[in-house]
């Protein structure tokens, strides 16, 4: 069958719906991985560019309900291997079994980190909205202190004041959540 069959397909844009968005919400977990693994960001980035290459073409093996970052962070590491190598050839570097162990260590990481982001969206979840709205500014829009109270006419002693408030609050409760606290 031609690729220009498969377009007339009317079940192919709602599969490719769902690898888009499947991809994309796990491109983060396998992108942790590859460069955890990886010294180049842009190498990473190719590294990247090829899983979701593989993992479209192969998407008709992916099993529904199973982990989809698992299976990138796996077709990941056979690209990472093929790197590491080509990269053998320029410069010296660690033999595989260590290697694997590395690798081992770095999945159990991005584990970990995605542990500990997963708990962090919950607890800034249980916070006010105001201090929701002040972290949002603060860290995911990267506005300043001094700006924020510029733009809500209060003094920038009460932004750090705040500030702090709020991380005290985020840090009791991610310490409940990874059981660290009483």
């Amino acid at each position: 069958m031609s690729e220009t069959d498969n377009n007339n397909d009317v079940g192919l844009p709602l599969r490719q719906e769902e690898f888009v968005s499947l991809f994309f919400a796990n491109q983060t977990r396998i992108l942790s991985f590859i460069l955890s693994l990886v010294p180049n960001f842009n190498d990473g980035e190719d590294i990247l560019q090829e899983v979701w290459n593989i993992m479209w073409r192969k998407f008709d093996q992916y099993e529904r309900g199973t982990d989809f970052a698992a299976w990138g962070k796996k077709v990941a590491y056979y690209l990472i291997m093929d790197y590491r190598r080509k990269q053998s050839l320029k410069h010296v570097i660690v033999n595989d079994q260590l290697f694997g162990i590395i690798s081992e260590k770095a999945s159990a990481n991005v584990i970990q980190k995605d542990r500990r982001m997963e708990i962090l969206g919950k607890c800034l979840s249980k916070l006010r909205e105001k201090e929701r709205e002040l972290i949002k500014l603060r860290y995911f829009d990267n506005v300043k202190p001094k700006e924020i109270a510029e733009n809500f006419n209060i003094s920038i002693n009460s932004i750090y004041k705040s500030l702090s408030n709020v991380h005290g609050k985020l840090l009791i409760c991610i310490k409940r959540s990874l059981g660290l606290s009483r």
